[in-house]
């Protein structure tokens, strides 16, 4: 999921849709309330990839005056694409790692999540180099978004209490300029298997592979949480 300005860019295996005339709803389950998106009332410009293309990451590229370039990761392919307004292929580079999962442009470079590593990539768009490596503060990181001033990562971790195959979501804020991580919003039970991520005015929206919806959080509930240094890799 990313935003251009108007509408949120969705994606599933080969699929992207954008879509605008987004509907909040209230989202009940026993003892719990918040307010999610549900997918508007229709989608616009369809974009389909080759076969046996795997969407796993989506940014956005702004330009200006809701014009840009639309970055994709595929997981099939291991590559990282950059499409422009017409829909034709601008860049093609292969994608570093081996389990690329969200993307993020910060409106200079690329960022990267490696699930399986957990780290986080740090990109050349103009040549696909990795300039830096960071370890994710979420130990399976999913989805990352860039709020015009510092990253935020959502994935999974384990549990406190180290119970075997036990695994949290956490949607954690890595402040950059000091090396650490502080801030985490808190997620409500109902997400439970996070796998993508996007920033929009003032709110991160979360999409969640088993409940099939995207929440939205803003960034004023985060939390602050003992920090944690930043280790760069490489």
């Amino acid at each position: 999921i990313t935003h251009n300005g108007s509408d949120f860019i969705l994606a599933t295996a080969n699929q992207i849709i954008f879509t605008r005339n987004i509907k909040l709803e209230p989202y009940f389950v026993v003892g719990q309330h918040m307010e999610p998106a549900n997918y508007s009332e229709g989608g616009r410009f369809p974009l389909q990839l080759y076969g046996g293309a795997n969407v796993c990451g989506l940014a956005w590229e702004n330009r200006c005056c809701q014009k840009g370039f639309l970055w994709i990761v595929d997981a099939t392919e291991k590559v990282i694409l950059k499409f422009g307004e017409g829909r034709e292929a601008k860049t093609l580079f292969v994608s570093p790692g081996s389990a690329p999962s969200g993307l993020s442009h910060d409106g200079q470079y690329l960022w990267l999540c490696d699930q399986d590593d957990g780290v986080i990539r740090k990109i050349d768009p103009k040549t696909g180099r990795t300039l830096q490596t960071l370890r994710s503060p979420v130990r399976h990181p999913t989805g990352i978004a860039w709020d015009c001033g510092q990253l935020w990562v959502v994935g999974l971790s384990r549990c406190a209490d180290a119970q075997k195959g036990c695994q949290r979501p956490r949607l954690v804020r890595m402040n950059i300029e000091q090396d650490v991580s502080d801030q985490e919003v808190v997620l409500p039970d109902m997400v439970t298997q996070p796998n993508s991520l996007t920033w929009f005015d003032g709110y991160l929206w979360v999409g969640d592979r088993a409940s099939n919806r995207v929440f939205r959080f803003s960034t004023a509930t985060s939390v602050s949480i003992d920090p944690i240094r930043i280790e760069t890799l490489s």
